[in-house]
């Protein structure tokens, strides 16, 4: 018994170690990479486990969501930018069957995937296209009354974070709403990697746009997602637009 224990807890050791080794190159590499190490990833997940491009669709942390965009009813337009194949928006779009609902993902398997799920499931108000979150300069301004991302920005890189935001705010007509790592520190802008991109986004908000209401929820039990970094950071941020 002794024998097995020891064993064991040098296993849980070497596995310790790894991990930390582990993510001490990402954390290098996410440094000296920024976004592009990300988004060559996500653009080329294909197998039959990656290919659905979401969680659950009864996952805990999408009813906060709907919750926070209730908020906003009656709107018209919500635009989700990294959508995977749609969850989130086959979601809202049944709660909300009279609003037009947008998605765009860097990979054409999820929208492909996404496109046959909405139609098997009768829903014709959501568009889904291929995009990148740093490049929404073809959408107009005020073309959405919200933006939403949902786990997307964690992978944008110091390099992209304040493109991608500047665009959000171009483009909503009433809020951004983000669910995403958020950490308090108010000069932490441009964020730092802890296997994911950490940062204050009300500071990085005011930095685009001074005039922006920015508010921060930490999510409840990290939204659900069963890990300790997410019950540390993860958080639901809402940019009201004046």
């Amino acid at each position: 018994m002794k024998q097995t224990m020891i064993s064991l807890l040098k296993r849980i050791r070497v596995y310790n170690l790894a991990r930390a080794f582990y993510r001490s190159i990402m954390r290098l590499l996410g440094s000296l990479v920024g976004t592009r190490l990300e988004a060559r990833r996500w653009a080329h997940k294909s197998s039959p486990a990656e290919r659905s491009g979401c969680l659950a669709m009864d996952h805990p942390h999408r009813e906060l969501i709907l919750k926070r965009v209730s908020g906003y009813a009656p709107f018209q337009s919500l635009l989700e930018v990294g959508c995977g194949n749609g969850p989130n928006l086959l979601l809202l779009a049944k709660a909300f069957p009279e609003a037009v609902f947008r998605g765009v993902d860097i990979n054409p398997n999820f929208v492909k995937s996404g496109t046959k799920w909405f139609k098997e499931n009768g829903v014709s108000n959501v568009n889904l296209l291929v995009g990148k979150a740093d490049d929404l300069a073809g959408l107009p301004d005020k073309s959405f009354d919200i933006v939403l991302t949902d786990a997307v920005l964690i992978y944008v890189g110091p390099d992209k974070i304040r493109k991608v935001l500047t665009d959000a705010v171009r483009i909503a007509r009433r809020a951004v709403i983000l669910v995403e790592w958020h950490s308090s520190d108010p000069t932490n802008l441009l964020g730092f990697y802890e296997r994911h991109w950490v940062r204050n986004y009300e500071a990085v908000f005011k930095t685009v746009d001074p005039k922006i209401s920015v508010q921060a929820f930490p999510l409840p039990d990290g939204g659900g997602f069963g890990d300790d970094l997410w019950r540390k950071w993860g958080a639901l941020i809402e940019a009201a637009i004046s």
